[in-house]
């Protein structure tokens, strides 16, 4: 499994993935990064990398980024865009009728500062919170509030390091993107 982390901090998005790789019962560092920016829009996804690796090769937002008025917008752009993009490459399923992506993948989306949650049954909601973690999230939200008034950078760590110390599959090492920058590795 994986540990997605979002944070929003003085206007800023941040969003953040760990390396690690399950494949099985082994469990592998990557260089594969979980987190990327797609025309100003970060994504951040757990679960499936066939997913991931579609949605950061295979997906283009920039008439959506361009079109959007809002958040909502941009949130239901993007999940009609998954959908087409999942049925062209046969990562999408269908279960009893209704659309999902394999794996228990979900996937957080920032833009113009605003976090948003996508499950794998291509449910979206906008979150208040400046803060969110998916995948293996235990005790990172937890962290991420607790040291909210911390370094963005430094507040990502640690959360990341208390995913990590939680969940196996989950490694303390991660990259880090934000609306402004591209962050190293941790």
């Amino acid at each position: 499994m994986t540990c997605i982390i979002g944070l929003i901090k003085e206007g800023v998005g941040y969003i953040a993935g760990d390396m690690c790789v399950s494949y099985g019962d082994s469990e592998k560092i990557t260089t594969t990064s979980k987190v990327f920016n797609n025309n100003g829009v970060l994504i951040g996804c757990c679960g499936s990398l066939r997913v991931i690796n579609c949605i950061n090769n295979g997906m283009s937002l920039k008439s959506i980024v361009t079109t959007a008025e809002d958040v909502e917008d941009l949130a239901f752009g993007f999940v009609e865009e998954l959908i087409r993009v999942g049925l062209k490459y046969k990562f999408i399923k269908s279960n009893d009728g209704e659309l999902e992506l394999p794996g228990n993948s979900d996937i957080l989306l920032i833009w113009d500062s605003k976090i948003v949650m996508v499950g794998s049954d291509l449910s979206y909601i906008v979150l208040k919170d400046p803060y969110a973690a998916i995948g293996m999230p235990d005790h990172a939200e937890g962290m991420l509030a607790a040291n909210y008034k911390k370094d963005p950078i430094k507040n990502i760590s640690l959360a990341m390091e208390m995913a990590a110390k939680s969940n196996s599959g989950v490694s303390k090492e991660h990259t880090v993107l934000s609306e402004e920058q591209l962050y190293e590795s941790y």
